[in-house]
């Protein structure tokens, strides 16, 4: 058996809103009193208290406070499950001798609470309807994927100014399935001039936002800088900029979708390059780039890539990079270039090829564990092309 989550993007309606806000504030309000119990138990008696001693507490808190009971009573042992799980954390003994123990949660910062049960939630159509909800009362949703299995779980995210909803479903394990027939073994270089350049010649152009969007990212941005903290249009303008953000990645994240699509569906196995992302940013000598290197979202295309994997059975295998774009894949010499320099010239062969491509043939012969082969020859004299997705707004 697999198990699918899907991604549901609701709609609510004003009334739905404050509704689910409300059970927001109340699951936070619960997690910080099952945090304060079980601070004072571990400081009284020296251990945690479990996930089944934290879930009695919660029968007298509803009698004592009957607001508690508008919330789904397994929605409120999934928050001790959490608590317990944060206080693993806090309970270790520092270097110092002493416990770095929490402090209350904001509401603000909680953002999800979940329907760990099937009977807590069901989907008719483009609607859906939680427990303690009105039986004519559902909220309207939109997903662009048909669910298929057996819902288990479902969890409600606060992002921003959306709601989100994540319904996992038990089914049946897919098989592995294939569009087109499957091209041979084919190495990946990562880059920033271009997002990715196969050993084969093909390229996909760096992800690349709508002007019109970073003008307004721009415009905003200014009028926030323009606001004083006491201003009534400070918090108009940043719900204006966090929405602006969220637009742009959603269409990072649609064309990487893209991208990785298209490489899982037409290649058996993708040697690509184990980019530490977080060294090269920290990195003094590439300063400079790290608003491109974010930007590229390396880290992001990788796991996207892990994912579509699954479905069509194509290896990935990760390779170190180091000096992948200072070989020549042809004699094996090393040919020392800057990041402005595009073209491999190799001063013992003659070579002359894209760096990032020769690149990609070092990446694909590092996983071939070999120097050369017939494969990578037959490659080399195949045409270059470059495919570039539409992103929508």
């Amino acid at each position: 058996m697999g198990f699918d989550t899907y991604l549901l993007r609701l709609r609510p309606s004003h009334a739905q809103k404050r509704m689910l806000n409300r059970i927001m504030d109340l699951c936070c309000e619960v997690f910080n009193y099952l945090q304060d119990c079980q601070v004072l138990f571990f400081l009284e008696h020296g251990r945690l208290m479990s996930v089944y001693e934290l879930n009695a507490l919660l029968p007298p808190l509803k009698k004592q406070f009957p607001q508690y009971a508008e919330v789904n009573a397994r929605t409120l042992q999934n928050i001790s499950t959490r608590v317990y799980r944060s206080s693993l954390g806090w309970s270790q003994l520092q270097e110092d001798g002493s416990y770095r123990l929490p402090r209350h949660r904001r509401k603000s910062r909680m953002r999800s609470f979940v329907f760990s049960c099937s009977e807590d939630f069901s989907i008719c159509g483009n609607h859906i309807h939680f427990s303690k909800m009105k039986e004519d009362d559902r909220i309207r949703f939109k997903c662009n994927q048909h669910l298929r299995g057996e819902m288990r779980i479902c969890t409600v995210v606060r992002r921003k100014r959306s709601w989100l909803c994540y319904v996992g479903c038990e089914a049946p394990d897919k098989a592995v399935y294939c569009k087109v027939p499957i091209m041979d073994e084919m190495g990946a270089d990562l880059g920033l001039h271009t997002l990715v350049t196969l050993s084969d010649g093909t390229c996909f152009d760096r992800f690349v936002p709508e002007k019109g969007l970073i003008d307004q990212m721009k415009y905003a941005q200014k009028r926030l800088s323009e606001c004083k903290e006491d201003d009534p249009a400070r918090e108009k303008w940043i719900h204006i900029l966090r929405n602006k953000h969220e637009r742009l990645a959603n269409q990072r994240e649609n064309y990487l979708r893209h991208v990785a699509r298209y490489i899982a569906d037409n290649y058996g196995m993708l040697a690509i390059e184990d980019i530490s992302v977080v060294d090269l940013v920290h990195d003094e000598e590439l300063r400079g780039l790290r608003r491109s290197q974010y930007n590229a979202s390396w880290g992001n295309l990788v796991r996207l890539l892990y994912q579509a994997a699954k479905s069509t059975g194509t290896e990935i295998l990760p390779v170190d990079p180091f000096c992948t774009s200072q070989i020549c894949h042809n004699c094996n010499a090393y040919v020392r270039k800057d990041l402005s320099v595009r073209v491999h010239r190799c001063w013992n062969c003659g070579l002359v090829m894209d760096r990032d491509r020769n690149a990609a043939f070092n990446v694909l012969k590092l996983a071939a564990g070999c120097a050369a082969s017939d494969m990578i020859r037959k490659q080399r004299t195949l045409p270059s092309r470059t495919i570039v997705f539409q992103h929508t707004g």
